[in-house]
């Protein structure tokens, strides 16, 4: 999972589906003093890790009984859980870091629709993402569909990026203007088209939070 990158959303693979993240192999936790505090309030154990101030990918994998089997440590841009069970109906929660970390990638929309997901949490300094599987989700028709736009989105984002004029913005916020004219670009599809195949896209955001 993870995979963002900084210039690109996602790509796919010659069989018209999105491709996995290939990045540096995380370091694997012990989570196991979690294990015996069920997540009952995901944003509450979000809180308490101060994820959305990480200055690295942390991802936790939660199970249908709110127990936490898994978690690791990546990088700035993607982060590997190792977890050789089956995880359908299982939550992921992950965090994006930068000063503005955007909403999923193609290969965090993999993770979820390989592996049968319930859901999958991204949390940003900007706020939280949140996809979510209804009783309708069609896995891999929402997988197809993405890859199959994802080439376009790229070159669109670019382009947003590019679009963005610094008048007077400080050098920081002109980057971080930059990245999120970026990266909504793909926001702006989920919330298009993920209700067409079966999940729930909602953004919760940080109301303290400025560019």
């Amino acid at each position: 999972m993870g995979g963002r990158g900084m210039n690109s959303l996602g790509s796919r693979t010659k069989g018209g589906l999105l491709k996995q993240s290939r990045g540096r192999v995380s370091e694997q936790l012990d989570v196991s003093s979690m294990s015996g505090y069920p997540v009952k309030i995901k944003s509450e154990f979000e809180k308490f890790l101060d994820m959305k101030n990480k200055p690295v990918e942390y991802g936790y994998l939660i199970d249908k009984n709110g127990k936490v089997v898994a978690g690791a440590k990546g990088g700035r841009h993607s982060v590997g859980i190792a977890y050789n069970g089956n995880q359908e109906g299982m939550t992921v929660t992950h965090n994006h870091p930068s000063n503005y970390g955007g909403s999923f990638s193609g290969a965090d929309i993999s993770h979820l629709t390989t592996a049968k997901l319930k859901s999958i949490r991204a949390v940003a300094k900007e706020g939280t993402y949140k996809m979510v599987a209804t009783s309708k989700a069609n896995p891999m028709e929402l997988n197809r569909a993405l890859a199959k736009d994802i080439n376009r989105l790229n070159s669109q984002a670019s382009k947003n990026k590019k679009s963005v004029k610094r008048g007077n913005m400080s050098i920081k916020q002109y980057k971080t203007a930059r990245r999120k004219a970026y990266v909504d670009t793909i926001d702006s599809w989920y919330r298009q088209n993920a209700s067409k195949y079966g999940y729930k896209y909602t953004f919760e955001a940080n109301k303290d939070y400025k560019i």
